[in-house]
């Protein structure tokens, strides 16, 4: 019998990140304990006022994102007892984009003009900050007064786990597919099926054993192979990350672990955008281009990669970094020269949207385009020439972000509330799910294939609203056609929680 089947008389598998998780009870606020909370505010405390003499005379605003940061790390520690960390992500790359992408760049100024912040840095800091306090906030309401149950059982049955592989098949399927559909809307159909593969991984992940770690290996390769493809690695990241969240949920790691794991990713950003820089350059012949088909195969531009990769890591360890590569990095990772390219440019050569891309993001949720033609598309090209003054070429790809999206439609201060209203309306749907999760959790799985798109901090609102509710109709799909899946989702005997 497999590893993690179990027979309808034996005890089932536990996980252990699951069963011996505590009742929150009266004394937790946020899934943490006072002392708990004494820590994350201690070393939020030392993250801001370390560096401090290396932004005080830029903006108070980095000690303020810095503080966030350092409770966040803390917090995931604690919290992913009991839920899966996804709100410490979102906001982490949020503040990495948002903040400390434009604090480097002050410090290694962008080679080109167009990306230089200049002397706007304190006012874009300024609301940079804010908007990372209401997502901190936005994200805090979303958990508020959860209850997680002292124990939950897996007990996965040989069902459930063929069907789990059958979506790692269908999911690698629709991967292969979607690599030859030209047909933009038909193309995404087939992403989301094939996005469907990690749904299968992270669910046996869940069920315990060993059996998933080689099947998560096979997948990530798979995923270099196609990142390589076009030297777009961006997928590849969120999905190393959601993977990552769910390992730290399962297994909860000890203080070491977490703390290397993030400097090893903070180290590795570095060298991931200098090897795709040099691999572009090689097989492209521009950096900035990933639209040029090369002759060399994917597994060649694998492998070349991965030496590139090794080669920029040994640099970065080294310390041999030339102050453009640094640079162009800062660039890369600051969202930031975007957002304050839309605060120089609205209101003053465009009005405000006044919620009119908010709009397109609803109705491209909720209505097909054969029904409505003027449907907004994706990929940032319209809103950075309407918004920030920026017109792209077809191999560019670019985006205001949710803040400087919001800071488009309504203004500092009304851009600041737009952008808590984000991050809660994410924090919603994210407590819905850990509320089916406490009783079945599969729905842990669910959560990274409905929530992919909302890790990221600098794709438009309609693009992520779009994945999101697209992936909750493929998840209605899947829970129709496969009966254990639905069995595994919604257990007879299941005790209410509070909401």
């Amino acid at each position: 019998m497999q590893r993690g089947i179990h027979a309808s008389s034996a005890k089932p598998r536990v996980s252990k990140a699951i069963c011996e998780a505590p009742v929150a009870d009266g004394g937790i606020f946020l899934l943490l304990t006072p002392s708990q909370w004494q820590i994350a505010v201690i070393v939020g405390l030392v993250l801001a006022l370390a560096p401090f003499l290396l932004y005080y005379d830029i903006s108070a605003g980095i000690g303020v994102a810095l503080f966030v940061l350092g409770v966040v790390i803390v917090h995931l520690r604690y919290a992913s007892r009991f839920i899966l960390p996804f709100p410490h992500i979102v906001l982490a790359i949020s503040i990495l984009q948002y903040v400390l992408g434009a604090w480097l760049s002050h410090f290694y100024p962008a080679t080109l003009p167009l990306y230089d912040i200049g002397p706007f840095l304190p006012r874009y800091l300024g609301y940079a900050t804010w908007v990372v306090i209401a997502g901190a906030i936005g994200w805090s309401l979303g958990i508020a007064k959860l209850r997680p149950p002292r124990r939950i059982l897996l007990q996965p049955t040989l069902k459930l786990l063929f069907c789990l592989d059958l979506l790692i098949l269908l999911g690698f399927a629709g991967m292969s597919v979607s690599s030859f559909v030209k047909q933009g809307n038909l193309a995404f159909v087939f992403i989301l099926i094939g996005s469907l593969r990690y749904l299968g991984v992270f669910g046996r992940m869940l069920c315990g054993g060993s059996d998933w770690a080689w099947r998560l290996a096979i997948i990530l390769l798979i995923e270099i192979l196609f990142s390589t493809k076009y030297a777009m690695f961006h997928n590849l990241i969120l999905w190393i990350l959601w993977s990552v969240a769910l390992w730290v949920f399962i297994y909860r790691p000890s203080w070491r672990v977490i703390l290397t794991a993030i400097a090893a990713a903070f180290l590795i950003l570095l060298p991931m955008n200098q090897a795709k820089w040099n691999l572009r350059m090689n097989i492209f012949g521009d950096e900035h281009s990933s639209a040029v088909e090369s002759k060399l195969s994917s597994f060649e531009k694998s492998g070349l990669w991965l030496s590139l990769l090794a080669q920029s890591v040994l640099a970065t360890v080294s310390g041999h970094l030339e102050d453009e590569f640094i640079s162009d990095t800062a660039t890369r990772y600051n969202q930031g020269w975007i957002i304050a390219r839309v605060m120089q440019h609205v209101p003053a050569e465009e009005p405000y949207a006044m919620g009119e891309t908010l709009k397109d993001a609803f109705i491209s949720a909720v209505v097909p385009r054969m029904f409505y033609s003027d449907k907004v598309i994706t990929g940032g090209k319209m809103n950075m020439e309407r918004y920030a003054g920026i017109y792209l070429n077809e191999s560019t790809s670019m985006n205001l972000g949710y803040a400087g999206e919001m800071y488009a439609n309504f203004g500092y201060w009304g851009g600041i509330f737009g952008c808590g209203i984000y991050a809660l309306s994410f924090g919603l749907l994210f407590r819905a799910i850990c509320i089916r999760a406490f009783v079945a959790p599969l729905w842990w799985a669910v959560m990274p294939y409905v929530g992919f798109a909302a890790l990221k901090a600098e794709d438009d609102i309609v693009g992520v609203v779009n994945w999101t509710s697209k992936a909750c109709f493929v998840m209605v799909a899947i829970i129709y056609l496969f009966p254990p899946i639905r069995s595994a989702l919604f257990p007879r005997s299941q005790k209410s929680h509070s909401i």
